[in-house]
């Protein structure tokens, strides 16, 4: 399951530091005082029911707003708090977080601005929730897609929180993707980066299949200059000419889906980040001038 996935990799990251004498810190908008009895950890979603007991005294146990745990996350990462401490902040992406934005974008400047450290892996619940909804009226039937917007944790919403200096934001599809993607986050904090990352909510209850490369190998590690090349395998073919459909975030697996509904046969390129990899300009630069190269922005605006 992808709350699974998500527990062990904050698990065993800690537990690493744990191992070296690092400090680490987990503040969420939840409650994480262990519940006796029930002792769900504080996770919404039975993400945090795999965290050892001896890494519970990470958690920041009080329930701070949105704008409130990054302000927490960014006190932390001073050295005048913890030295040296890893912060990971989880907040929900919501289009009313407008406060907690503004303190990210400062935390990925702070060091510029006094020589102090404040920035840390900000984690938030994003992706689409819609839903498809099938229904007769009248002797009609109709398809619906139910998007929600607006709803809590519930927005595609990227480009504002990518495009700010010092500031490096990923968008994986599902927690297999967030795992491959964590130490190379966790290794650009460490250079002072602002980290943020999309956690896709729906995929917290979603069995995951293994994320394994053509050649059957665990992919383990995705950076900022890697993409992801895949090829649909619809059942008939409908095109005559190459296709290429570039795209990132958790929807990428709808478009996936479509187009192999559709019956088209195309190669889809997934950013694991919210950049333009040099991978992705080599790539372009060696495809032939008859392809048709389709990008599919999952941004509401």
């Amino acid at each position: 399951m992808g709350s699974d996935i998500y527990g062990r990799v904050v698990n065993e990251f800690m537990n690493k530091c744990r191992e070296t004498g690092r400090p680490v810190r987990y503040v969420h908008q939840e409650n994480h005082h262990q519940v006796k009895g029930s002792d769900t950890r504080g996770g919404v979603y039975g993400e945090l029911n795999a965290i050892d007991p001896e890494n519970l005294t990470n958690f920041v146990g009080f329930m701070p707003q949105e704008a409130q745990v990054v302000q927490v996350g960014m006190a932390y990462r001073s050295n005048d708090v913890l030295p040296n401490c890893a912060v990971l902040v989880k907040g929900p992406h919501t289009i009313f977080n407008e406060h907690a934005r503004d303190h990210m974008k400062y935390a990925a400047y702070r060091y510029a601005d006094n020589g102090e450290h404040a920035n840390h892996l900000y984690l938030f619940d994003g992706g689409s929730l819609a839903f498809t909804d099938k229904r007769t009226i009248n002797g009609q039937k109709y398809e619906l897609q139910h998007a929600r917007v607006g709803e809590h944790h519930n927005t595609p919403e990227y480009s504002t929180y990518a495009g700010d200096s010092n500031t490096v934001m990923a968008t994986p599809i599902d927690m297999n993707m967030f795992q491959a993607c964590f130490g190379n986050l966790m290794s650009l904090h460490d250079k002072g980066r602002m980290c943020i990352s999309v956690v896709p909510t729906a995929s917290f209850g979603m069995l995951h299949p293994k994320f394994v490369d053509s050649a059957g190998n665990q992919v383990t590690n995705l950076t900022q200059n890697d993409i992801i090349k895949a090829r649909t395998q619809p059942s008939k073919t409908r095109n005559s000419t190459n296709v290429v459909v570039i795209s990132w975030g958790p929807d990428t697996k709808w478009i996936a889906k479509t187009l192999t509904d559709q019956g088209v046969e195309a190669t889809l390129i997934i950013l694991p980040y919210m950049k333009a990899p040099n991978a992705l300009v080599n790539y372009m630069k060696s495809l032939p001038d008859n392809t048709d190269v389709i990008t599919v922005d999952p941004n509401p605006d």
